[in-house]
């Protein structure tokens, strides 16, 4: 038999699990012990929920807004200009937004998997869409800001970003659309999954964070040609 001050030596410390909605503030404030947890619990649990409803909420507020301030309610059938019919449009808008965001973060989790196997690093799938899914944190904190000061000239290009910054001064497509994409939320959201798949994965520091900037700026650079030569 113990008695109590052995129990208490004997005792871990304690940590917030990865399941625990208070960890998602752990994500922003210190993710290297999210990340520590992350690893040996292997699982979000209600935290994925809780990201999906967050994402969620901000997309039914932006596509209500696009409804009542846009062009698209005043081409609608008369039958369809009345406010149930809206919120009808605005819930299956949210829906397909949702839906459309799962689908970026898994082919997102994809490609990072397939760059990771040619750096010849393992990781699971799941385990890699956990570090992803977590990473949208910031950008859906963005999204918030940029959806309180939304106006006709924020709604594709975010006040926190270098685009919004660069407008007033060239009209060229691909470095708008560059620029737009380079904004703190962004940054941010890619180093967590740097930070993630260093802590997670045990690759050292300096080569995830190549990986995953180098990968961003590619395909930020390609995605900006491409628009830039169809505008």
């Amino acid at each position: 038999m113990f008695n109590e001050s052995e129990v208490m030596e004997k005792r871990e410390p304690i940590s917030i699990s990865t399941t625990n909605p208070i960890s998602l503030v752990k994500v922003l404030l210190n993710p290297i012990t999210f990340f520590s947890k992350l690893k040996t619990e292997r699982k979000l649990g209600i935290n994925i929920f809780i990201i999906l409803a967050l994402y969620g909420i901000v997309t039914f507020f932006l596509s209500q807004y696009l409804l009542t301030n846009n062009e698209i309610s005043s081409s609608l059938p008369k039958e369809l200009q009345n406010e149930k019919s809206q919120l009808i449009m605005v819930i299956g808008t949210t829906l397909v937004g949702i839906f459309q965001f799962v689908f970026t973060v898994l082919v997102s989790t994809l490609l990072y998997k397939i760059i990771l196997f040619f750096a010849q690093i393992r990781v699971t799938f799941k385990g890699l869409f956990h570090i992803v899914m977590v990473a949208q944190i910031p950008l859906i904190i963005g999204k918030i800001i940029n959806l309180i000061f939304i106006n006709q000239d924020t709604v594709n290009m975010p006040i926190t970003s270098l685009g919004f910054t660069i407008k007033p001064f060239t009209d060229s497509s691909f470095l708008l659309n560059f620029f737009s994409n380079v904004e703190i939320f962004s940054i941010w959201s890619y180093f967590i999954i740097a930070l993630g798949t260093s802590v997670c994965i045990g690759v050292s520091r300096k080569k995830s964070m190549l990986i995953v900037f180098s990968t961003w700026l590619i395909f930020l650079t390609l995605s900006s040609v491409l628009i830039g030569f169809f505008n």
